[in-house]
């Protein structure tokens, strides 16, 4: 099953998050620039930071609504994934496209790429795949 990544230490500031309306109050304000880098990551060779980003943050901008956003990353995340046929990656991608297409009223779309992501399952062996909530 795909984890979520594990976040090493840095030696660059970090926010501190003492409980969930910070977390949630830091997503918000940097939405835009996560958004951003997930862009910048699957277009400039990075794909790895795109498909981990956008699994990461799948159930941030779902539950908060934030379906275009989500659309735009999980899109950017299924790209990289293709690209550099990261199969592990890719189900979930496709996958974590379907609860953005559904939230966006899009759900003949949202069927379609949740098909996909099961066909994609079953070439590869995978048991279950389900969006990253």
């Amino acid at each position: 099953m795909f984890q979520r990544p594990r976040i090493r230490a840095t030696d660059s500031p970090s926010p501190s998050v003492v409980d969930t309306a910070t977390a949630r109050a830091w997503l918000d304000a940097e939405r835009q620039n996560l958004v951003a880098s997930c862009a910048y990551a699957a277009t400039h060779g990075l794909p790895g930071h795109a498909t981990r980003l956008s699994a990461t943050l799948a159930l941030y901008l779902d539950f908060g609504g934030h379906f275009a956003d989500a659309l735009t990353m999980h899109s950017h995340a299924r790209n990289a994934a293709n690209s550099c046929l990261d199969w592990p990656a890719k189900p979930h991608a496709w996958a974590n496209l379907g609860p953005s297409l559904s939230g966006l009223g899009r759900h003949a779309q949202a069927a379609e790429h949740l098909e996909r992501a099961l066909v994609i399952c079953r070439s590869i062996g995978f048991r279950a795949v389900l969006p990253a909530h």
